[in-house]
């Protein structure tokens, strides 16, 4: 009795409104990947000690002075 009941729900039509999942919707995601992880390789993201915006440095400059673009402080960094 229960088992008829637990196939029942199998056996029921696939509704034809259903979204169709397209393999290439995922393409976007791993080069979204891909250019983060490439970013993160060349440049350094640090937040701004007075207002929080996050900045981009470039890796492998030495010490190096950074102005926000939002509230114009300077602070050094090493990058």
């Amino acid at each position: 009795m229960y088992a008829n009941r637990f196939l029942s729900k199998f056996n029921k039509a696939i509704p034809s409104n259903l979204p169709v999942f397209h393999f290439g919707d995922c393409v976007p995601i791993f080069s979204n990947f891909k250019r983060w992880f490439n970013e993160k390789k060349n440049y350094k993201i640090v937040k701004c000690p007075k207002c929080g915006q996050r900045l981009r440095l470039p890796r492998g400059k030495g010490k190096i002075t950074v102005t926000c673009k939002r509230c114009l402080y300077e602070f050094k960094m090493k990058s």
